[in-house]
């Protein structure tokens, strides 16, 4: 059985980290800094402007 992995970066002092995909949150092992890994309720939403013609 295979543990898969993502890498991030951490938005407060840059330093790269490897988590288990399963995982909701994670603390950064070099500045303390707990992050959330899997947001249900964030969307990107993108206004699409097809009227001038570019």
């Amino acid at each position: 059985m295979t543990i898969q992995k993502i890498t991030l970066e951490c938005p407060a002092c840059g330093a790269g980290l490897e988590v288990g995909a399963d995982r909701e949150f994670c603390i950064c092992p070099y500045c303390d800094t707990e992050i959330k890994l899997h947001n249900e309720n964030e969307h990107i939403y993108r206004n699409i402007d097809e009227g001038n013609g570019r």
